[in-house]
């Protein structure tokens, strides 16, 4: 039996609240053939979901509301702010604390999403911050955040809650109402430059990183090239960070133009710093690794640190 529809203000409170992209957002339907029987004997309903370039309106959000199509929103907004940001802890536990800004909703795997509300849409690379350390505090450190991504160019969204259940006519959060504290400066480190120190990545470092770039950033892509690997330079798309970018895009997004290898000089064979090279007049010779680095990965996301240690466990050389 359909459940009854909310009242429009609620559909749109529900819109507002969840402010989202505009350009794209998905929706799920439920798909018997992706159903799953789990190992206690029950069925995890399959769904199946699709991608629209479009924003979700109150017509969505009543069927949503009313479990007949699920509405998954990207937070990224196309200026690069969070109205909202989410947690998302797969495993299966007790509800997580709250808090005094975070609620928690069950997930379909069993797990929970905590969603964060912004009285004013906040900078991404500030919320994904924040939300960083509000996951550690709660318990759950390195559980997925959203926004996934701080550059505007795209965004993952997440399934939104109150599908198909009731409570949201009463659902009034707390609003974080400060601005949040700007991301701290990283500590110098010689990591990725060299400065005089014999380096100590490998190829296999560096491919590690590259993979988890081209799994977790948008539009990121490379492959093997002289060497080294052909990567997307900040230059051609919106620019580097300080103004940079190149003259009428005149390379490819991705060619042999611009460049990452492992300079070879390290204290074994195979072992050294990261290098980035474009050839452009805007980056040859004035952009470094670090810095090319820092704009598709401005909060160190991925770890060379966390890769070695996890590449010495499995050869059982970890001894920490």
């Amino acid at each position: 039996m359909r459940r009854a529809v909310p009242v429009r203000r609620d559909l749109e409170r529900f819109a507002t609240l969840f402010r989202s992209r505009q350009s794209a957002c998905a929706f799920g339907e439920f798909d018997p053939s992706r159903d799953k029987v789990k190992a206690d004997g029950t069925v995890k309903r399959g769904m199946d979901y699709k991608t629209w370039r479009r924003a979700f309106t109150p017509k969505d959000v009543g069927l949503h509301l009313a479990g007949e199509r699920s509405i998954v929103a990207i937070p990224l907004l196309e200026d690069g702010t969070c109205a909202w940001a989410a947690l998302d802890v797969d495993e299966k536990c007790e509800i997580p604390p709250s808090g005094k800004y975070l609620k928690w909703f069950p997930s379909k795997s069993g797990g929970w999403h905590g969603f964060v509300f912004f009285a004013r849409p906040q900078p991404a690379d500030r919320v994904r911050f924040y939300m960083a350390e509000l996951a550690e505090i709660v318990g759950h450190k390195g559980c997925e955040v959203f926004p996934k991504q701080v550059l505007a160019a795209s965004g993952n969204g997440i399934n939104l809650p109150f599908f198909g259940e009731a409570g949201f006519e009463a659902f009034f959060p707390n609003l974080y109402g400060d601005d949040l504290p700007e991301v701290p400066a990283e500590e110098p480190k010689a990591q990725g430059e060299g400065e005089g120190e014999r380096g100590t990545w490998t190829k296999e470092a560096l491919l590690a990183m590259l993979q988890f770039y081209a799994e977790t950033v948008p539009f990121f892509e490379f492959r093997p090239c002289r060497g080294g690997y052909a990567v997307p330079c900040p230059g051609y798309d919106e620019g580097w960070g300080d103004g940079a970018r190149h003259s009428a895009n005149q390379f490819p997004r991705i060619s042999h133009e611009a460049l990452v290898w492992v300079n070879d000089f390290g204290v074994a064979p195979g072992m050294g710093w990261p290098k980035f090279r474009c050839v452009h007049s805007h980056c040859d010779g004035v952009k470094t690794f670090n810095m090319w680095r820092r704009h598709w990965d401005p909060l160190r996301l991925w770890s060379f640190d966390e890769w070695l240690e996890s590449e010495l466990k499995k050869k059982g050389d970890y001894a920490g």
